[in-house]
């Protein structure tokens, strides 16, 4: 029977080329652009999903109650991550990235200049929480150093060429930082886009009073909670934070809350992520296109065939 039906469909192709090569050629391009709408939805929901526990990591975010409503930002004040490490123990490990290098600031190295590179400044649990892959350099030590810095691989090879970057010196602004350590290039899938990461003690030392800054934001903070641990506990020990540390004239107007890692990418409640999110309705409006597409697709190539018969 099997054999039968496709000599009859050899014949029908024979006899009448020009409409069955359309007919395939339709259901091709159907099939051809529901694969890559698949492709695409895919690719948008498998943001950082190769973190080893990522359901336990979380990053905090700022509320701001204004008078037009509520706000949430992906920045939170510059001492809240030292503080969280602190005062919350249900957090099992808490890391924070501050922006410390824009793309239109110059990296000097020698008589080289630069640009459009993007560093953070960071502090060595962040690759205890995140599985980013070192190439070279002690990852116990790397940022225990102020002045120290580690580039990605791509980074290392557009500033030093085929020399060892491991010991160099490259200045930003007026700090002279010496490359400690070398990281894997990022996975395209990632909210994370940086080419180096600074040490955050850096910080203490362009801003003295750091650990009063409450109304500076600029700190990515995340946490990894312990297994079994209830992010509900995590979330009421935010809620003191603001009472317990700011300065009168901020307490009322913001609060924390927490954000599921594997959310972040499709969240698009939260403002200030250097890669915009993408809204899950936008991907579930292209899976029900795709869809359509393959049926309308199908329908048309069944009806084709039909008629040719």
């Amino acid at each position: 029977m099997i054999w039968y039906n496709i000599r009859i469909a050899i014949r029908n192709f024979a006899y009448q080329k020009s409409i069955s090569l359309l007919n395939l050629l339709g259901l091709s391009i159907g099939m051809s652009v529901t694969l890559l709408i698949f492709s695409f939805v895919n690719f948008e929901t498998s943001y950082d999903n190769f973190h080893n526990e990522g359901n336990l990591i979380y990053r905090i975010i700022s509320v701001d109650k204004g008078t037009g409503g509520i706000d949430y930002r992906a920045t939170t004040p510059l001492p809240l991550p030292e503080v969280v490490r602190a005062d919350i123990k249900d957090a099992e490990l808490t890391t924070g990235l501050t922006h410390f290098l824009s793309e239109n600031e110059p990296v000097q190295i020698e008589n080289q200049t630069f640009f459009n590179l993007i560093g953070y400044t960071t502090d060595s649990c962040f690759l205890k929480i995140f599985n980013f892959q070192m190439i070279s350099g002690n990852q116990s030590t790397l940022f225990e150093n102020p002045e120290s810095v580690v580039l990605t691989q791509s980074t290392a090879k557009k500033l030093f060429g085929n020399e060892n970057p491991l010991g160099r010196v490259l200045t930003i602004e007026k700090f002279n930082f010496t490359v400690v350590g070398i990281l894997k290039d990022l996975p395209e899938n990632s909210v994370f886009k940086f080419n180096l990461l600074v040490s955050h003690l850096i910080l203490k030392k362009m801003h003295p009073d750091l650990a009063h800054l409450w109304w500076w934001g600029g700190s990515l903070t995340f946490i990894k909670i312990y297994p079994n641990q209830s992010i509900e506990s995590v979330r009421k020990s935010l809620a003191a934070i603001p009472d317990k540390y700011f300065p009168d004239f901020l307490k009322g107007r913001e609060t924390y809350d927490v954000q599921p890692l594997e959310n972040i990418h499709l969240d698009n409640r939260v403002l200030g992520d250097y890669i915009p999110p993408v809204s899950s309705n936008y991907l579930y409006i292209l899976m029900a296109i795709a869809i359509g597409v393959l049926f309308i697709a199908c329908a048309n190539f069944a009806n084709l065939s039909t008629s040719q018969s």
